[in-house]
């Protein structure tokens, strides 16, 4: 009969949507072999860049790692090989 004392129900839900496509390393870096030392020293500086891409994401996030401990560049490499791991 029009009683504005009657009231409404509502509810709520959470919609979660996922991105479960991992990036693609587009661009690994390919260093020259071997690198050689100045004359006195035992590393050498140097400095690479990986790219990425998402399909939702136009900024991906590059991490590098040397035997489990993120590095950054430029980097010191020993004497000898060094396997750098790319993260996106």
């Amino acid at each position: 009969d029009g009683d504005s004392n009657s009231a409404n129900t509502t509810c709520t839900f959470d919609v979660t949507v996922i991105d479960d496509e991992a990036p693609v390393i587009t661009n690994c870096p390919a260093p020259v072999n071997p690198y050689s030392v100045d004359a006195g020293e035992c590393d050498t500086t140097l400095s690479f860049t990986a790219t990425a891409t998402d399909n939702c994401d136009d900024n991906v996030a590059i991490s590098y790692s040397v035997g489990g401990s993120n590095i950054s560049f430029p980097y010191n490499f020993p004497i000898g090989t060094t396997t750098v791991t790319v993260t996106a």
